[in-house]
């Protein structure tokens, strides 16, 4: 993994578990949608004032260089997993053209 990948993930963290943490206490007593908007605009307003006195870094650079690299990742996945199929189906169609041409 790459440094700033690194350092993105470990900025992005605390967040993360603290949404999950707090979002099934909230999904607990009021429910899904209210957790939804409510818990996410609260660790929104955390994030954005912690980013912004102790990391010292305005915007949402972080998040998306985060999102494109899982964009890359699943296109690259999707391009890996057609060629498979790709390969996969050529094998099976010259199987098969081998068995007809056998029976004839």
């Amino acid at each position: 993994m790459d440094k700033l990948l690194k350092s993105i993930l470990k900025r992005q963290l605390p967040y993360l578990i603290g949404g999950t943490i707090t979002g099934i206490i909230i999904i607990y007593y009021y429910g899904f949608l209210f957790s939804i908007i409510v818990n996410s605009t609260i660790w929104f307003a955390i994030s954005t004032f912690v980013n912004k006195y102790y990391w010292h870094y305005k915007g949402f650079r972080d998040e998306f260089y985060l999102a494109s690299k899982y964009i890359v990742h699943m296109k690259n996945n999707d391009f890996i997993n057609n060629n498979i199929a790709k390969v996969e189906f050529k094998k099976k169609t010259s199987v098969s053209q081998r068995i007809q041409s056998q029976k004839i």
